[in-house]
């Protein structure tokens, strides 16, 4: 059993000789849009000047439901809007749906009719002195994802070490294993429990910023309401024999947050079973649904360069503690 290790984050940095500083870019404000340069338009514009459509011409459209903090929000130039003050024990989180990963074909015997992935994924980003019980104090970041690298085309030969270093069957995602204790965090979603993964993390994505990525992060179809991720170590988990009862960190997501990604959740995964309903029966069991969750990495939109779930016994969701979670008030 490894022993509980706090957040000792370190930075690694490489200067080649002779390199020098590039001079900083003149400050966008004032300079027209079109005349900008890709510094000024993605590192010193706020969100809404890099990210719609509020200059009239092309942009990225970011696929991510968010709710940040006022602080969050002032530092990085994120939408007033998306300030929640309900938001606890995290800066921001970002959420989303995708169908990156590997669709599921030979559908009712025909091999071209297939049923693409259909996950949900949730960054949490923190403060880094959040205790998260992290298990290795020597790494820094991992970004490896089942889904999105052609490793998983790739046929096994062993001994593959290096494919082993990421072996997600065995219980490993990362260079080393998984960066907390694979139970070490409990989601509760209304009365459904829910067992993210852990995909990729940075615990230092900025200064002072620790950013964690989840797959698996469907919400509830059934129920609505508040939600929380609460997290625990090894040696609570050992103690109490899964009857948790001290938790190192709690992030808590407002029941406005979990209003709107559920609604997308919903219309979103009956448009998905409509335009794939040609491949029968089978598709509807592979989607997540109210009992039934799948578990994708946010890309930079802040203008800077296993577990499935069930619900709950009674008696356990009464006591609240076996799986060491209970809906946020």
């Amino acid at each position: 059993m490894a022993s509980k290790k706090h957040l000792m984050a370190f930075a690694m940095f490489f200067v080649l000789p002779g390199a020098r500083c590039a001079p900083a870019a003149p400050n966008a404000e004032g300079t027209p849009w079109n005349q900008r340069t890709w510094e000024q338009r993605f590192v010193q514009s706020d969100y809404e000047d890099a990210f719609t459509f509020k200059h009239g011409e092309t942009f990225y459209r970011d696929p991510f439901v968010w709710a940040v903090t006022k602080e969050f929000a002032e530092r990085f130039g994120m939408p007033r809007q998306w300030i929640d003050p309900a938001l606890k024990g995290a800066l921001a989180v970002a959420w989303r749906i995708t169908t990156i990963g590997r669709p599921l074909c030979g559908l009712g015997g025909d091999p071209e009719a297939c049923s693409p992935a259909f996950t949900c994924q949730m960054d949490i980003y923190v403060d880094n002195d959040a205790p998260i019980p992290w298990r290795f104090d020597d790494v820094e970041r991992d970004f490896l994802w089942p889904g999105l690298s052609s490793l998983d085309y790739v046929p096994r030969r062993p001994p593959a070490p290096r494919r082993s270093r990421y072996d997600f069957e065995d219980g490993r995602l990362g260079s080393k294993g998984v960066p907390f204790h694979k139970t070490g965090w409990e989601y509760r979603n209304g009365d459904t429990e829910i067992g993210f993964f852990i995909s990729y993390f940075d615990r230092a994505y900025e200064p002072g910023i620790t950013l964690l990525g989840f797959r698996s992060a469907c919400p509830s179809r059934s129920s609505n309401g508040a939600a929380a991720l609460r997290f625990f170590t090894e040696e609570e988990q050992s103690r109490t024999q899964g009857w948790i009862e001290k938790f190192v960190h709690t992030v808590e997501f407002s029941d406005a947050f979990m209003r709107r990604i559920t609604d997308i959740y919903r219309r979103e995964r009956e448009r998905h079973q409509k335009e794939h309903s040609a491949c029968g029966q089978m598709t509807q069991r592979l989607l997540p649904g109210p009992k039934r969750y799948t578990g994708v990495r946010l890309i930079d939109l802040l203008g800077r360069p296993g577990m499935r779930a069930s619900p709950l016994p009674e008696r356990e969701a009464d006591a609240g503690r076996r799986v060491g979670v209970t809906a946020a008030p």
